[in-house]
């Protein structure tokens, strides 16, 4: 198999550039990175699902050794997340690259995404459960970081249910006007808030690379149970302004 060079990689991922840009660990770190790897990938195999599903085995095995933390200790887990991070970009830059970028690719990267990343918070907080929690800021009550964990999996989730519902009424109200693929076109991956100092945070807040690297500067520095509190008063702030922010911009817009 004669594969694709470093060079089509990155030409065939042109178009991401400016929107990828929002988020600096990845534009920077992992999607240069992810081109190599790619063309090593492209070698053995073209198949971007094929690439995505062994993307989630690596983060299957990365989250059954975070609930195994107190026998393995951290760093392999995340080890083998950052992996997983690696290989869901190196699915994409195979699929842009041999031109089969398709809706059914796109569910499915995002499905394998939100199996794993959503699972990695209460993995987190049962490995540090299971190893008692010494050192950390439950170590009275261990159990208190798996409630940590599960509680940013729900709060992260009913978020995304609010934005994406107002998202899926704004797209069927421009259907019935008629400015459906217009209106898309020009504001995909775009934000009325971007250029902002405080949006760029609060948008790298939630990216999985960025959380699984202020994962491993926490344990670095000895307070890996400092991260769940962390990310979960993160995503309650975060609901709680979502919340009032999508009900005042439905009753303005879809009403």
């Amino acid at each position: 198999m004669r594969g694709y060079t470093v060079e089509q990689m990155r030409e065939s991922c042109a178009q991401k550039r400016e929107w990828e840009k929002q988020f600096p660990l990845s534009h920077f770190v992992f999607r240069p990175i992810s081109f190599y790897a790619a063309s090593a990938v492209s070698r053995l195999t073209l198949s971007a699902p094929l690439v995505a599903a062994a993307g989630f085995a690596i983060a299957l095995a990365g989250l059954v050794a975070l609930v195994l933390l107190g026998e393995l200790g951290p760093w392999p887990g995340i080890t083998l997340l950052a992996v997983y991070a690696l290989a869901d970009a190196v699915d994409g830059n195979i699929a842009r690259v041999t031109g089969t970028v398709t809706y059914y690719g796109r569910f499915l990267d995002g499905t394998l995404g939100i199996l794993a990343e959503g699972v990695f918070f209460p993995a987190l907080g049962a490995g540090l459960w299971l190893a008692g929690g010494t050192g950390t800021p439950f170590s009275s009550a261990p159990m208190l970081h798996a409630v940590a964990g599960l509680s940013v999996l729900v709060l992260m989730l009913y978020s995304a249910l609010v934005e994406g519902g107002f998202g899926r009424y704004t797209i069927e109200k421009r259907k019935t006007e008629g400015s459906f693929e217009e209106t898309l076109k020009k504001n995909i991956g775009s934000s009325r808030y971007r250029g902002s100092i405080l949006y760029a945070v609060y948008l790298n807040a939630q990216a999985f690379t960025v959380q699984l690297l202020l994962l491993a500067v926490l344990t670095a520095a000895g307070r890996i149970g400092y991260f769940l509190p962390c990310m979960a008063g993160f995503y309650a702030a975060k609901f709680l302004f979502v919340t009032p922010y999508y009900l005042r911009r439905a009753s303005s817009e879809l009403g």
